[in-house]
C-alpha cells in the first residue's frame, strides 16, 4: 500500500491546525537551542533553521503564500540580527544525484528554491550562497568555516 496524503476534505479540514501547531511548535526550541544559549554568550550553528521549516510547511501544505505570511514574518524575526545565514545551493540534476536515497523530485528542489528566494527578498534577510555544485564536500566545509571565523573575529 503505498501512502498518498489525505483525503482532500480531510487536507482542507486540517491545514490550519496543522500549520498552527507546527509554528508553535518552533517557539520552545528556539527559544531553548537558540536564543537561551546566546543569551550566554555561544555560538551557535543551526542547520535546516526556521526558514527550512517555514519552506517545507510550505510545500507540504500546497500553500506557497505562507512563507510570506504574518507568522512566518513574526517567526523569521526571531532570528538574531546578527546572524550568518548561509545558503548551499546546486543544479537540482545534481542535488538528485547526490540524494538518490532521497525521495525528491526535480519540482520539489525547484519549490524549494523559489521559497528560499522569496523569503529572503520579501524579508529582507541577505544569505551568502555557495554554489556546491562543483565542489567537495571539503570544500564546502572550509568556505563555511572560514566564513563563520571572518563573522566572529569582525563581529
Amino acid at each position: 500500500m503505498s501512502y498518498r496524503g489525505f483525503d482532500g476534505e480531510l487536507e482542507r479540514r486540517i491545514k490550519t491546525p496543522w500549520k498552527i501547531l507546527e509554528m508553535i511548535s518552533l517557539l520552545p526550541a528556539l527559544i531553548y537551542r537558540v536564543l537561551l544559549p546566546l543569551l550566554l554568550g555561544c555560538v551557535v550553528i543551526c542547520d535546516r533553521y526556521v526558514l527550512d521549516t517555514l519552506v517545507a510547511l510550505s510545500y507540504f501544505l500546497k500553500e506557497s503564500t505562507l512563507v510570506s505570511s504574518i507568522s512566518a514574518n513574526l517567526l523569521i524575526k526571531l532570528i538574531p540580527k546578527n546572524s550568518l545565514l548561509i545558503y548551499l545551493d546546486a543544479d537540482a540534476d545534481i542535488i538528485l544525484r547526490r540524494k538518490r536515497d532521497e525521495p525528491l523530485a526535480e519540482h520539489l528542489i525547484e519549490f524549494y528554491k523559489k521559497a528560499y528566494s522569496d523569503i529572503l527578498r520579501k524579508s529582507g534577510l541577505v544569505a551568502i550562497t555557495i554554489d556546491t555544485s562543483m565542489a567537495t564536500v571539503e570544500d564546502v566545509q572550509k568556505t563555511v568555516l572560514r566564513l563563520l571565523r571572518l563573522r566572529l573575529l569582525c563581529g
